[in-house]
This record gives structure tokens, sequence and C-alpha cells, in this order.
């Protein structure tokens, strides 16, 4: 369980970074841990455009081979490990999910990235950042092998075609099923991997700058004030709620990440079904709904304004292999339980179920 008060008590102080803004462009992911040992993972991904994602199977053995600049050589591979998770428009590449390990990646934006420059050297083992979630889950079991992993390959700066053929800036966050997580960024044209304490991301600055910033949240916590004197009068709350007095309500990736992290630190499940259900409490607090962000599509080559909504968010027990997947316009769950998926079928590629965002369930209540 993540100690909310231990962690900003040890935070190192770190250098904030200066980063431009991409605001149309916003997720959130964290980690919430169960008191008898179970890990989950979370993200919501808020975008202005739709994705067209399905839940998408890539069973193992499958053939991969990635981008690379002109003249220049990709990876290939044959991926070791089955996964689930959440493509877009009817690519291959997954955008984040769960392998049949446990290990999660989650994909986010972090405007200011400087992602590297590969050289000869590196032909065989360069790929875009799009494409570097489907390398890690097919081939990593923990973070430590992702770490490693890492230090093989160059993620070059490659335009992405289904997002208007430019290079976008993304960072990674990679949880294991023991509780490791870490980030991955691209800071300088050099690769980074925080360790992620408050087991919590949103976007731009960069993971070391929002656990700084904790620090400004230093009073949060759960129990509140009681009482307190001023001037010789005593002061006694209106209502419950006073230890949140300066918690973040805006949806700027400064207030996500606060906001986020207190929730998900705040909240102590015994159990893998209570974790399942405080996750999807803890999403609830961060979905953005249509029409409360607008912008001008001028800006991101659309037509008249452009608002952001949360598209998808998907939950993964990794303890117990368990993966929940939901959309806007739909509020019920649907669940892939990876230890009966046929992951070892290599003849029938990816699959994708077209159920998502299908079903508007209400339950009728009847009275005599």
């Amino acid at each position: 369980m993540l100690n909310i008060k231990k962690s900003l008590a040890i935070m190192p102080i770190v250098m904030a970074m200066a980063v431009a803004s991409t605001p149309a462009k916003a997720c959130t992911s964290f980690g919430i841990d169960t008191l008898d040992g179970k890990h989950f993972q979370a993200m919501g991904l808020e975008l202005y455009t739709n994705l067209n994602s399905k839940i998408a199977k890539m069973p193992r053995g499958q053939e991969f081979q990635t981008s690379a600049p002109k003249g220049m050589i990709g990876a290939k591979w044959k991926n070791k490990l089955g996964y689930v998770g959440m493509n877009s428009k009817d690519m291959k590449w997954i955008q984040g999910g769960m392998n049949e390990k446990g290990l999660t990646v989650t994909t986010l934006y972090l405007p200011g990235t400087v992602y590297q420059t590969p050289t000869a050297a590196d032909n065989g083992n360069i790929m875009g950042a799009i494409e570097l979630p489907s390398y890690i889950l097919g081939n990593f079991a923990t973070v430590e092998e992702v770490k490693v992993g890492l230090k093989k390959i160059k993620v070059a700066g490659l335009p992405i075609e289904f997002l208007g053929n430019t290079v976008h800036p993304f960072h990674f966050s990679v949880a294991d099923d023991q509780g490791n997580m870490i980030a991955i960024e691209y800071i300088d044209g050099e690769l980074t991997t925080p360790k992620n304490n408050f087991k919590t991301m949103a976007n731009a600055p960069a993971l070391p700058w929002h656990e700084m910033n904790m620090r400004n949240y230093i009073k949060l916590n759960t129990e509140g004030v009681l009482t307190s004197e001023m001037r010789g009068n005593k002061l006694t709350p209106i209502g419950a709620g006073t230890g949140t007095i300066g918690l973040p309500g805006d949806e700027t990736p400064v207030g996500r990440f606060v906001r986020t992290a207190f929730y998900a630190g705040s909240v102590e499940p015994a159990n893998a079904a209570e974790g399942l259900y405080e996750t999807m409490n803890v999403l609830g607090k961060m979905k953005v709904i249509e029409g409360s962000m607008k912008y001008d599509g001028a800006n991101f080559g659309e037509q008249g304004d452009i608002a952001n909504r949360t598209q998808w968010s998907w939950i993964a027990n990794q303890s117990d292999k368990l993966f929940y997947a939901t959309a806007y316009d739909s509020p019920e769950y649907f669940k892939v339980d990876l230890n009966k998926v046929d992951f070892s079928t290599t003849s029938v590629g990816m699959e994708v179920s077209e159920i998502l965002g299908k079903a508007m369930p209400v339950t009728n209540v009847s009275f005599k």
C-alpha cells in the first residue's frame, strides 16, 4: 500500500523541467495494491479523436517488423509472450495492456520528449515509440528485464500515420506483478527509467518533476483537521474532508497527477475483489467528460472545436491475470481472463473483440 505521508517525507529534490504543451491529448494511469499482496494497474485514455480501439489478443510467435528512419533498418522479432490490450485504428501495435506474466505497459503523452538518434551501428534494433509497448509486452516478464531490454534498442522520433503522420511525444509506465513500477522517458535524446514512487503517471512535465511537486501538497491526508485556533478563536470544521483542502480538481496534468496519487494511495482494499472496485472508483475520479475541455481544432488539423473525453479505460489485475476494459459510451466493463486465453495459436495472429462500447446495461427494478 502506498503511504502518502512516508512518500512525501523521503522524496528527493529534483530539478523542474521546462516543456512544451500539447493540451488536447491527455492520459492518466496508476497502480493500487491490496493488503493481501495483489497488484492492480489502470489507465484512462483522454483524447479528442476516436481511435476505434478494440480489445486485442496477441498470441505468441507472431512476427514483428518495426519502422526506422529512411535508409536504416528497424527491429525484427517473434514475441515470446502472449498479451491483451487496446489497439488503435485496427493496427497490430498495442497502446497498452498486460501480458501473460502480468507485466503491464501504458502509453501517455509527454510534450517535450526528445527521442534517441540511432546510428548505423543500431540497424536492426530501431523502432518508433508507438511500437515500443508491443515490444515490451511480447518479450519481458519483469521490470528489471524491461530495463535491460531497453538498453539494446533505440527509439527514434518517427511519424505516426493515423495521428496526422507527425511525430508524437510519448512516455510509458511499466509495472510487473510484484508491484515494481517505472517510467520510460526520453529526455534530451537519452533514455531514462526512473522508479515510480507514487505509482502514478500523467503528462508533462516528466515524472521526477511531478514527484518533486508532491511536496507542495504535504498536508494532504485522509484524517482531516478536527480543531484549530486563530487569535484565541477555536475553529471547528464546517463539514468533513478538511484533509483534502488544496487537492486539485482541475484536469491539467499536474492536477490529475496529484489527485490520482492521493486517491490511489488512500484506498486500502483487503483483497482482489475490493481492489477491483476501488480501482474502478479511482478511475471514475479521473474521467474527463466530453465538452469539459474544448480547443480550437485548427491547432490540431481539425475543423471547428474539438473536445477531449476519456475514450476508454482499462484495469489489469496483474496477480490473477485478469484484464477489464470499458468505453466512454458504455459503463459496462468487459473482462478477459488471460489464464483461459490460448496464446499458443500462432496461425491466427491478432484477434480483436468488437464488444467494447456496444452495450448500455440498465437493470429494471420492479415493485409489487
